[in-house]
């Protein structure tokens, strides 16, 4: 396995400001030895150099044997350094909020109508015969959900809407799987922080050759498993994963930057923990549709990049003709790899509140450097920045729509307002639809 390229003497050099960051990122990691390590690492390094050099010349055994005892120390003090540089978050933008409150940035789409329960979209739902709630409970568990008729095409016509539009921004479509290796998730920055409330359905094979596996999720128990090892299967968190992936290791020419890729994935979160009504309804769901957009840059690019991602997202909720806010995300909300992060969140009135519909990150080089993801400059190699951002996270579209569209017709049946962009993507009967 090869390691992660991590900046262990930017590390060194910035301790304070790392711990700083740290504290407003609620990221509980002990620096103190961290020091003593990596001096303890160079002088075993050095040693080692000049050790080396002289065996050269004199070909001498006692040498060899000591070449070969400083070999295995200083390899267990690096993993000692890589165990705790591997912890410490990514920096963060100067301008993140640290107050844990965001900051509004933008706004658009029609006015909020008025929160009320009576738009809950469970209930219209199942008046509409659109889900099938106990169903999925008794096929996967609760936290899933079956759609269908209107529902399930809404799903398809949401992806197809979104493709179109990141696409038409110069996004190449990628297909990828639903199974990534442990290895590339953890490099990605998806090793949460409390793994009680967040984990990871990891894949595990029922015999050596047997391609049949079976999903499970990943706890202290099966911890002991070596669920973190090289070749230990997941199912993505999301397609920013596989996407990330795909350039592992690589090496490219400056002249190929940007790269831009949109994939259509399952996301998987197992997120044992209740979380009150959110684990209601489409809100929060262990498996969903999502359609991702990843970027690479060079180094000056990032900023710009992330502005472009922003602008697709809300030329999506936009054109969906729903409530819609933008917000610039605090650095206690910035998980692992985000140097910057912004959310859009849509109005909810049967939720009486905003939900988030998608995020963007700008992660600068923190993943770069963990997939050794590279291009070439004039002055040597250089790693470049990573963006990720939601184009679509359908489920909660699929919520928002539904609770701000729902009403009735002139026999007081049900029926849905939808906006016409996604009018040409519709198959089969419109009949309880109302394209505006």
């Amino acid at each position: 396995m090869i390691k992660p390229r991590l900046n262990y003497k930017g590390i060194r050099g910035s301790l304070e400001q790392i711990a700083q960051n740290n504290v407003h990122r609620n990221a509980k990691v002990d620096l103190s030895n961290y020091t003593n390590i990596y001096n303890t690492s160079s002088m075993l390094e050095h040693t080692l150099n000049a050790t080396k050099h002289t065996q050269a010349t004199t070909k001498s055994k006692e040498l060899k044997r000591e070449i070969k005892e400083l070999e295995g120390r200083l390899r267990d003090t690096k993993q000692d350094l890589y165990e705790i540089a591997s912890q410490i978050p990514n920096e963060s933008h100067p301008s993140s909020p640290t107050n844990n409150v965001a900051v509004e940035v933008d706004s658009g789409g029609p006015p909020p109508i008025r929160a009320t329960r009576t738009r809950d979209h469970l209930d219209i739902a199942a008046r509409l015969n659109g889900t099938l709630p106990l169903s999925a409970a008794n096929v996967s568990g609760n936290g899933f959900a079956i759609l269908k008729a209107e529902l399930a095409v809404l799903e398809h016509v949401l992806i197809q809407h979104a493709l179109h539009v990141a696409v038409g921004r110069g996004y190449t479509l990628v297909t990828v799987p639903d199974i990534v290796k442990m290895d590339i998730a953890n490099r990605c920055g998806f090793v949460p922080r409390d793994t009680a409330a967040n984990q990871t359905y990891t894949v595990s094979s029922s015999g050596a050759g047997n391609s049949n596996g079976n999903a499970r999720e990943s706890n202290s128990d099966s911890n002991s498993n070596n669920n973190n090892g090289p070749n230990t299967l997941c199912l993505a968190a999301t397609a920013e994963i596989p996407l990330a992936g795909l350039h592992f290791n690589d090496l490219l020419k400056h002249k190929e930057l940007p790269i831009k890729y949109v994939a259509c994935g399952h996301a998987f979160r197992a997120e044992a923990g209740a979380r009150g009504r959110d684990t209601r309804g489409l809100y929060r769901l262990h498996q969903f549709t999502k359609v991702e957009l990843f970027s690479l840059t060079d180094a000056s690019s990032s900023d710009a990049m992330l502005d472009e991602i922003v602008d697709i997202q809300r030329e999506i909720v936009q054109t969906l003709n729903v409530p819609y806010r933008i917000l610039d995300m605090p650095t206690q909300e910035l998980g692992a790899s985000a140097y910057r992060k912004y959310d859009v969140e849509a109005w909810m009135p049967g939720r009486e509140e905003w939900g988030e519909v998608s995020s963007a990150s700008n992660c600068i080089d923190y993943q770069a450097r963990r997939l050794l993801i590279r291009y070439k400059t004039g002055e040597g190699n250089v790693f470049v920045h990573t963006l990720n951002g939601t184009a679509a996270a359908i489920p909660r579209l699929i919520l928002a729509l539904v609770e701000n569209g729902v009403e009735s017709d002139e026999s007081a049946n049900l029926r849905l307002a939808l906006p016409k962009s996604l009018r040409k993507y519709w198959i089969g009967s419109d009949k309880r639809i109302r394209w505006q």
